[in-house]
């Protein structure tokens, strides 16, 4: 016997109701229904994935279109695999489909926001600084309670009774609007279980010489901060009794208030953790994946990716590489290597998600060109799978056929981004290696500083080794112990250093001939855990007594090699015994002149012998992103001044530009916007602007040089100077050179060949 509900409802003692059979996420009543278990509807990806995210009405109103993606995948993608990522709820006709699927072609369900009303049945809704329960769906969220953890696991039971077996996550953030959540009394409990070390702990994949397979909260903290912190510290008598302080009462309770503050931040950020460990165990329950599509590293959204990598069962992880061209990516460029590196130790991936617009829906803002040049770039930097957000699998038929449409103009920007993706992994291209280079600072989990940036805080190194063209590598206190062998500069940029990072520091001096870049008091702060939330948390303290780096207790400030303009030493230099030697800039880089700064940086790149990116020549400098692989060298340009001032419009286009929503009404999808192509919000072609890069590692003599985009092939000499690359009337260009030989002129044709394949998406249409 079958009952149908048509309206089940539960009624509150208060007279509020709750629909049973609502279309909010996570369904928690459809696992009911599902029928038996089946099993997956195939093994997992093995393979590189190229991935599109598409919503469920997609997947099943383009069921016919499948063997066409299946072929095109299979023609175009040889070598990857081809993911279709479903971000609402699969219907149980979805088992069909799935059984239906290409070999080469894959499903997986995505999940993003949280249903409210059902927490709210339980009070188990969380709360803001002011006591205020939840009101709004977004995708943020405080994954502290079991009837939330509960009804996310019942999503992914459904799913996987229905055949999936690959899942993932959008866009999972801390809820943080208007600062951090979690004062409900659920969240509060679980935090005091953290400090007692009550609750069950995270479990980690350990890497090459590592030995710990679990850590708890303090573990975690210590990590980070260097310390920990007992209940008296915090101004309590037993853990049992933490309440997480507010942003405005934490100055009033002076110390213990910013304690406690910091200890609040780095609690949500091992909630967040935990949370992602359930996600990950419900996975292997299925015999199954889970991966992560997440926003950038903050302390203000909880996310911490490095130790997301860390954790046991992880599996892709990938942050969202939205509109930051291309100012963002000359600092990505340089971040995104502790990342990789600690994926590749844990045995993880990282990738990268590219969008449409904003939210992955309308307008496209990058032309298929721009968009390339973007996505070569990520390859090449070695972000192993690709992920485009999205895809409207029930239109192929419109995104196959040219046109002036906003489906084809979709489809042609996310086939060249693929096809780029896969281009640089063909050819083996790869950065230009810097590990003998180190830039220390903390991640975003302790500083206000996203993997996407360089850090706000001035005080650091990055911004003037950015300007300065210096190639380098981020790193931070935590993994630096790994990098150290293969250093020879190391600039600290840390707001405070642990005793044991100094440690470590000082035993590579001690092995001679390296140098050590410092400025102002940094050695003299040692961390100290409080929370001052004016600038970026900044959690330190100088105590001038007691020098964290050993050179420093001397009397003698060490050598005057450069002054500043009253005759005052501007950088003194410290000669060890052992042949390292310690420069010192006495003054703080934020507050230096730019004069100073650039005397600065030319006395070091010629002192140090420092890599250079490209040499300054007159006029604005272009961005220069440099790769190799086994056949030539790359260079990825962009006209920064140009780039720079459209960016700077991002705002006024996303309100103007980009198209509404697709939806469905009354069954029908709605035609999206008639796409224009002047809508672009960086467009390919400039005309009359030109920048120019001179490449001063480059040895002289006769080189071909061939601009992929601009499909230009030239023979240009290169001087004692270096070899001279000119951007001429585009935004972007990938630059192929090497040596004029008979075998790089038929390595050019190959490209030509393959660049010939993307003219039909490379075509902006007018």
């Amino acid at each position: 016997c079958s009952f149908w509900f048509a309206d089940a409802r539960i009624i509150r003692a208060d007279g509020s109701e709750y629909e049973v059979l609502n279309a909010e996420e996570p369904k928690h009543t459809e696992g009911f229904n599902s029928g038996s278990p089946t099993a997956p509807h195939k093994a997992l990806p093995k393979r590189p994935q190229i991935a599109i995210g598409l919503g469920t009405y997609n997947f099943l109103y383009g069921r016919e279109f499948l063997k066409e993606i299946g072929k095109m995948a299979k023609e175009e993608f040889p070598g990857w695999d081809f993911v279709l990522s479903i971000g609402q709820a699969p219907e149980p006709e979805s088992a069909n489909i799935l059984r239906e699927l290409p070999e080469n072609v894959y499903a997986q369900f995505q999940i993003a926001r949280h249903d409210l009303r059902y927490l709210a049945l339980f009070n188990h809704l969380t709360r803001n600084k002011f006591g205020e329960p939840q009101k709004a769906r977004n995708n943020g969220m405080v994954p502290t309670s079991p009837i939330l953890q509960r009804g996310f696991k019942d999503m992914f039971d459904y799913a996987a009774k229905i055949g999936f077996n690959n899942f993932a996550i959008i866009d999972y953030v801390w809820l943080g609007f208007g600062g951090l959540w979690g004062y409900d009394p659920v969240t509060v409990a679980a935090f005091r279980d953290d400090l007692s070390g009550r609750d069950e702990g995270l479990e980690l994949q350990p890497g090459p010489g590592e030995k710990r397979t679990k850590i708890h909260f303090w573990d975690y903290f210590e990590d980070s901060h260097a310390l920990r912190f007992t209940p008296a510290e915090l101004g309590l008598k037993s853990y049992d009794e933490y309440f997480p302080i507010t942003e405005r009462e934490m100055p009033k309770r002076g110390v213990t208030g910013q304690r406690n503050y910091s200890v609040f931040i780095a609690l949500c950020s091992y909630e967040w953790l935990r949370q992602a460990q359930r996600f990950n165990r419900v996975a292997a329950e299925h015999k199954g994946n889970f991966d992560y599509i997440l926003n950038g590293e903050n302390w203000a959204n909880g996310n911490d990716h490095y130790y997301l990598l860390k954790l046991k069962g992880t599996g892709i992880v990938s942050p969202e590489y939205f509109s930051f061209v291309p100012q963002k990516n000359e600092s990505y460029y340089r971040t995104v290597g502790i990342y990789l590196r600690q994926a590749a130790r844990s045995g993880t991936r990282y990738g990268a998600i590219l969008e449409t617009s904003r939210g992955g829906n309308g307008q496209p803002y990058w032309s298929p060109k721009t968009g390339y040049s973007v996505a070569y770039a990520l390859s090449a930097m070695s972000l192993q799978d690709m992920h485009y957000d999205h895809i409207h699998v029930e239109k192929w038929k419109a995104s196959n056929t040219p046109g002036e449409t906003q489906e084809r103009a979709n489809y042609a920007l996310f086939r060249a981004e693929a096809q780029a993706f896969i281009q640089a992994k063909h050819e083996k291209s790869a950065k230009v290696p810097a590990m003998d280079v180190l830039d220390v600072f903390p991640r975003g989990t302790v500083f206000r500083a996203w993997a996407y940036n360089t850090p706000g805080d001035k005080s650091a190194w990055a911004p003037w080794l950015n300007n300065a063209q210096i190639n380098y590598e981020r790193t931070d206190f935590i993994e630096l112990p790994l990098l150290l062998n293969s250093a020879r500069v190391v600039f600290w940029s840390s707001p405070f250093t642990p005793q044991k990072s100094a440690d470590a520091v000082e035993k590579w001096l001690a092995t001679g001939g390296k140098a050590l870049v410092i400025h102002s008091d940094l050695p003299w702060r040692a961390p100290n855990g409080y929370a001052n939330l004016h600038r970026m948390l900044q959690q330190v303290k100088p105590d001038y007594s007691k020098p964290v780096f050993r050179d420093f207790v001397q009397k003698n400030p060490g050598k005057c090699v450069l002054k500043d303009a009253r005759g005052k030493a501007l950088i003194n230099r410290i000669d060890r015994k052992d042949g390292s030697r310690i420069y010192h800039i006495t003054g703080n880089p934020e507050k230096l002149p730019a004069g100073e700064i650039d005397r600065i940086f030319a006395y070091l790149t010629k002192e140090l012998q420092l890599p250079v990116v490209q040499k300054a020549l007159p006029g604005p400098l272009p961005t220069v992103l440099r790769f190799r692989n086994p056949d030539c060298q790359v260079a990825v340009l962009w006209n920064k001044q140009e780039a720079a001032a459209a960016e700077a419009k991002i705002g006024d286009w996303y309100r103007n530009k980009w198209a509404t929503f697709d939806t469905r009404n009354n069954g029908q999808i709605r035609t999206m916007s008639k796409f224009r192509y002047y809508n672009y919000l960086y467009h390919f072609l400039l005309p009359g602007k030109r920048t120019q890069a001179l490449l001063d590692d480059i040895k002289p003599g006769t080189y071909r040089v061939y601009r992929f985009l601009a499909d230009q092939e030239e023979v240009v000499s290169a001087s004692t100077e270096g070899l001279k690359l000119e951007l001429a009337d585009e935004l972007t260009d990938i630059f192929y050179f090497a040596p004029d030989t008979d075998q790089f002129r038929k390595y050019i044709a190959e490209l030509r060949v393959q660049r010939k394949k993307l003219e039909p998406f490379f075509a902006e249409i007018k």
